[in-house]
Order: C-alpha cells, then sequence, then structure tokens
C-alpha cells in the first residue's frame, strides 16, 4: 500500500512539474495589393532597381528570444513561453527584404552581409529604437533608417514612429502579425523615399 501510494505521488509531482511547450513566432511579409500585382506583371527589369538592406539595428533590450511586452513606464515583461522563431535582428531583416521585394519597381533586394561582393543601386540601413507591443494592446515601432546610393551618397534619411492596435491582446500571435503591419508601414516610407520607385 506505501509503495502504491508513493508511486501516486510521483506521478502527480511530475504531472505539476510539466511546463506548456514554447510557441514560436515569425513576422509575416505582407501580401501586395492586387493592382500591384498587376503592375509588377508589365514591369521591364531596365526600371527596376537592386536594393541592399543592411543587418538591423536592435536595442539591447530586444536582443532576445522571447516576445517583449511593455508594462507601464518602468516595467517590461517577457513572454517566456512565446518565442520568436530565429533572432528578431535577423527575422526583421528576412521580412522586410521580402517585402521589398514584391514592390514593382525594384528587381532584387540584397541582405547584407551575406551578398557583401553583390552590385546594388541602393542601400537601406534601419536602427531600431522601439519594437514590443504594451499592456493596454498597442504595438510601437520607432526606427531611425537612411538610403545611400552605390558610392555611399546619402539619398534620404528619416526618423519613423508608429502604432497599431493588437487585435487580440491576449494572443502573442496577434501581437507577431501588429508588428508585421508596422514593417509594412516602415517600408512604405522606405520606399517613398527611394529614386525610381514612385
Amino acid at each position: 500500500m506505501i509503495r502504491r501510494t508513493s508511486l501516486l505521488l510521483v506521478l502527480l509531482l511530475a504531472a505539476c512539474s510539466e511546463t506548456p511547450p514554447t510557441r514560436f513566432y515569425t513576422l509575416a511579409a505582407v501580401e501586395p495589393a492586387p493592382a500591384a500585382t498587376e503592375t509588377a506583371a508589365t514591369e521591364t527589369a531596365e526600371g527596376s532597381v537592386v536594393l541592399a538592406l543592411a543587418p538591423i539595428g536592435l536595442p539591447a533590450y530586444l536582443n532576445r528570444p522571447q516576445l517583449v511586452v511593455q508594462i507601464d513606464e518602468t516595467r517590461m515583461e517577457l513572454a517566456d513561453l512565446d518565442n520568436w522563431i530565429e533572432p528578431l535582428d535577423t527575422l526583421i531583416q528576412r521580412t522586410m527584404a521580402a517585402d521589398l521585394q514584391r514592390e514593382p519597381h525594384v528587381q532584387l533586394v540584397l541582405r547584407l552581409p551575406e551578398r557583401r561582393q553583390s552590385e546594388f543601386d541602393y542601400g537601406i540601413e534601419v536602427n531600431f529604437t522601439r519594437f514590443d507591443t504594451d499592456a493596454g494592446g498597442v504595438a510601437h515601432l520607432d526606427a531611425d533608417w537612411s538610403i545611400v546610393d552605390s558610392r555611399d551618397r546619402e539619398i534620404a534619411r528619416r526618423h519613423v514612429s508608429e502604432q497599431v492596435e493588437v487585435a487580440n491582446p491576449e494572443d502573442k500571435a496577434s501581437h507577431a502579425l501588429a508588428l508585421s503591419r508596422l514593417l509594412d508601414e516602415l517600408n512604405a516610407s522606405i520606399l517613398a523615399a527611394l529614386p525610381g520607385t514612385s
């Protein structure tokens, strides 16, 4: 009887000690509008540009696998069971490149430094100061970006500060989608200043 009771206690403790599985998230490249797709079909390679997207600059507080939620002015929460599928700087760069590649006037987007030796028309550098959500269900993006030509001459420089609502604050997938929408808006501001793509 004692052995059965001990075995039951061990099984109960093992069940209680099990933690929920970690959930992994990515950022979504936004699908182009139908009109943009039709325009892309009529574009010629002669009128398109090659872009080089530099490694993304992130503040140290975002250099971690967990999604970050700002609770108030001084407190941040790490979602221990809700992680990015890859380092956030790499994920942002890959998603931005995929979004930019859908632009009809863009022939190719190189992700530096992997394609360091390739020729390009314009280089893009982006440094974030904020890229997270808050307890009130709002996603925030603050970033500085610049565009240079192939001779490293600056074409444009801007600061972007955007916010969008998170559809379902209780669902971390909604946080990832809201942050994806902010990246699309960031790309739009870069494309608006890019020569030959207006």
